[in-house]
């Protein structure tokens, strides 16, 4: 099962951060006790490329 899921977050330490959240923890825990195996790959942000194209 392949399961997509997104977030935003304002900052790069407030993105670090949710992962020391308790909630993040124990969900992580939980994925682990089961043997279930997870990746994370963070999303550029693509009006970051279009400010710095349209900015020259």
């Amino acid at each position: 099962m392949y399961r997509e899921q997104y977030g935003e977050w304002d900052s790069m330490q407030a993105y670090l951060d949710h992962f020391k959240a308790d909630y993040t923890t124990d969900f992580l825990d939980f994925l682990a006790s089961k043997d279930i195996t997870w990746e994370m790959f963070p999303l550029e942000n693509v009006t970051d490329n279009s400010a710095q194209q349209k900015a020259g």
